[in-house]
């Protein structure tokens, strides 16, 4: 089979996934060929910008790409040859435009995960679907949305398709903070109604104060579990995000996670959904709830390996190559 990896690696950071998926889904099967594409090269902008998947330019993969060779590795992209493709894999983190999610739709071969499931799944109001397993959360269109919301308690604002911790706001009785910088609470209100005006909508949540106890990372491929780990927040930290400064811990899956990974499955699998991250937080009755799902460019492969020794990369190569046959035959 030949495989094109769409991805943006101008975003990518040092502790992405996309280098470890890439090669462990290339080192299940030698003779399968994989092409990398990005986002991040001129070239490419009608491609992922209006959804013009008549032309796009990328590389055949070999040894010298890795993080650390990627600007010079993605200086001499050629043209690839779309009808020689089977399957595309998508590895871009948001925003991506609705246009080329809709455009890449029109793909004859298999795209994972599928284009209009991943913009379904790529906003937070995602998870209004599962109301039984996540902590208090609602859509709001004003700051008095947020406030009745509130009712005198502590929550926490955040943008429907933002990544990594960014744009979220918290709002505590008398004081709130923007990202982690503390500020009043009239400054925290006045940056959710500017993110209102912007985006229209915001999930709101009802924060949830054992956010120190860390932010767990479950990845799941083809309906199975490859690993988990604990993002814990840096010292006077709230965000559990690696690019805010957490750190990793190894950590097993709770009882409680096992049901909101049964919980989601269907849904997630009747959007097209075969690669997915969930997040999780200790609620308010000392268990975990669903806080995040994650299915556009899912990090945490790497972590896991490195935290246990679980080949979670080429893990998930087998398994994709696994669902890839049985669909290509069906």
């Amino acid at each position: 089979m030949h495989f094109l990896f769409l991805t943006d690696h101008t975003s990518h950071q040092k502790p992405d996934s996309f280098y470890s998926l890439m090669l462990g889904v290339a080192d299940v099967e030698k003779d399968n060929v994989t092409y990398i594409s990005t986002r991040g090269i001129k070239r490419n902008a009608d491609f992922f910008n209006l959804g013009d998947i008549s032309v796009v330019y990328g590389r055949k993969l070999d040894d010298n790409l890795d993080f650390n060779s990627k600007d010079k590795w993605f200086s001499s992209c050629e043209k690839i040859d779309l009808n020689k493709i089977d399957v595309i894999f998508l590895r871009i983190d948001h925003p991506i435009g609705k246009d080329f999610l809709i455009g890449l739709n029109s793909f004859k071969g298999l795209v994972v995960n599928d284009p209009i499931g991943t913009y379904k799944t790529g906003s937070k109001e995602y998870l209004l679907n599962f109301p039984k397993i996540t902590p208090r959360i609602a859509l709001v269109q004003t700051l008095d949305g947020v406030t009745e919301f509130q009712n005198g308690g502590c929550v926490v604002t955040k943008p429907l398709r933002d990544y990594g911790g960014n744009g979220l706001v918290r709002l505590n009785t008398n004081s709130g903070y923007v990202g982690n910088k503390k500020v009043s609470l009239h400054k925290a209100q006045n940056e959710v109604s500017r993110q209102l005006r912007a985006e229209q909508k915001l999930l709101v949540s009802e924060y949830l104060p054992e956010v120190k106890q860390g932010d767990k990372r479950i990845i799941i491929v083809n309906g199975k579990v490859l690993g988990s780990f604990l993002r814990l927040p840096a010292s006077g930290s709230w965000l559990c995000n690696l690019s805010k400064g957490a750190t990793v811990q190894a950590s097993d899956i709770t009882p409680e996670e096992e049901t909101i990974i049964s919980e989601t499955y269907d849904l997630l699998k009747s959007d097209g959904i075969l690669i997915y991250g969930i997040d999780t937080l200790v609620g308010n009755d000392g268990k975990r709830v669903l806080t995040e799902i994650n299915t556009s460019n899912v990090g945490g492969f790497k972590q896991i390996e490195k935290l246990t020794g679980v080949k979670a990369s080429k893990n998930a190569g087998i398994e994709i190559l696994d669902f890839l046959q049985k669909q290509l035959k069906a």
